[in-house]
């Protein structure tokens, strides 16, 4: 049996699934998931991609996991069940400073810890992550109004993730006021009108930083989108005619998905560490 743990914000548990249909492409068997780091979860909005996209995770059994990767303790006073780590040969746990692991392709029974943050994972099974990775629920209201300008003119969006980005050495200052200024940049000398649409987590950083850089062109905020509607901006993000994406899986699957795009800008260092890592694509533009 191969489980994948499941855990972290939208974009990590996209990364976590597409490994998931890779493996079952690759050894012709299911693969199960292990959610039980959702029980007492309280960052981003939980579990979420069962509600977004037509998707059923297939669970692992308890004792499957025990097997191969944690054991149970006690309850605590709340009843909730706890899993602590056990040092085993049969888990797989990422290596942060180097995203591809040459053995999660082994043939062996393997508990996958992770992020798997590479395409290289599952770039031959991209045709198929695009239908798993289709938005349940049509757009209505505001959204339906912006998704129509947003198709007809030549939408630029841009993603701006702040807020804990600031505190995490990983991530802080990769992309900066100097990245966003170059990218808008590329953007004037490469579309004749564009009109930009901010998606963000601190749009007030957005406003004093970003439109002053926008004096001859059209700008709109998508501020709406909260809490468990969050993800409704990647699926606008989606359809952007260009997109100027952060170092974030929540925007880096905004680019994957996106059909239309012809010009899409990335930050040419994804995160701070060494060696540098790569996971952005041949055909986006990096800055």
């Amino acid at each position: 049996m191969k489980i994948v743990n499941i855990f972290g914000g939208l974009g990590n548990q996209m990364f976590q699934y597409a490994l998931m249909k890779a493996l079952e492409e690759r050894f012709h068997e299911p693969v199960m998931a292990d959610v039980h780091l959702f029980h007492d979860y309280t960052r981003h909005n939980g579990l979420e991609i069962e509600r977004i996209f037509p998707i059923q995770l297939p669970l692992a059994p308890k004792d499957s996991i025990k097997k191969l990767a944690f054991y149970a303790s006690t309850y605590n006073t709340h009843k909730l069940l706890k899993w602590l780590h056990i040092k085993k040969t049969s888990t797989i746990q990422e290596v942060l400073s180097k995203p591809f692991h040459e053995d999660v392709f082994r043939i062996r029974d393997t508990y996958y810890d992770g992020y798997w943050q590479d395409p290289e994972y599952f770039n031959s099974i991209k045709h198929l992550l695009s239908e798993c990775f289709t938005f349940k629920l049509p757009l209505d209201g505001k959204n339906k109004e912006i998704h129509d300008t947003i198709c007809s003119s030549d939408s630029v969006g841009i993603h701006v993730r702040r807020g804990d980005y600031l505190k995490k050495a990983r991530y802080r200052g990769v992309c900066d006021l100097g990245y966003y200024t170059r990218a808008i940049q590329r953007v004037q000398q490469e579309i004749r009108q564009p009109h930009f649409y901010f998606f963000s987590n601190d749009m007030e950083w957005c406003k004093e930083n970003l439109t002053p850089l926008l004096t001859q062109d059209k700008y709109t905020f998508v501020d709406w989108n909260k809490g468990a509607e969050s993800y409704i901006d990647m699926q606008l993000m989606t359809q952007c005619k260009s997109l100027i994406i952060a170092n974030s899986s929540f925007s880096w699957w905004a680019a994957y998905l996106n059909k239309r795009a012809e010009l899409i800008i990335a930050p040419i260092i994804w995160f701070n560490t060494t060696p540098p890592i790569k996971i952005q694509l041949d055909s986006w533009q990096l800055i």
